[in-house]
């Protein structure tokens, strides 16, 4: 009697730790699953973008960009910065030199401003 009892018991340890496992082995074949996955979409991306790479739009792209390249039938417009100083009226030109002010400057002017 105490032996079939044992028996048991050690059958029953024994599907506790192959269930286990079980588990262990579904939630790596699962990650395994979707890494994948994964990698199957960047290969999707990069044969997609190896075409692109390979195209004539691509190759003019980079040649308006890195070479000045253009079209016979295109005109070119230039565009520049106003680096001209710009007028701003007299109150906001103070308010902008009191905002870099220390702020015992501005405590002094306020004080000899009252």
């Amino acid at each position: 009697m105490v032996g079939v009892l044992f028996l048991i018991i050690w059958i029953g340890f024994g599907l506790i730790k192959i269930r286990a496992q079980r588990d262990l082995v579904r939630t790596q074949r699962e990650d395994l699953e979707s890494k994948i996955a994964d990698l199957e979409q960047d290969n999707k991306y990069l044969a997609s973008a190896s075409d692109y790479f390979k195209s004539d739009a691509y190759l003019e792209k980079e040649a308006r960009l890195k070479l000045n390249y253009k079209n016979a039938d295109e005109e070119v417009a230039f565009v520049y910065r106003d680096t001209g100083e710009k007028k701003i009226p007299a109150e906001q030109a103070w308010q902008v030199q009191l905002s870099k002010m220390p702020n015992w400057q501005k405590w002094f002017y306020y004080i000899l401003d009252k």
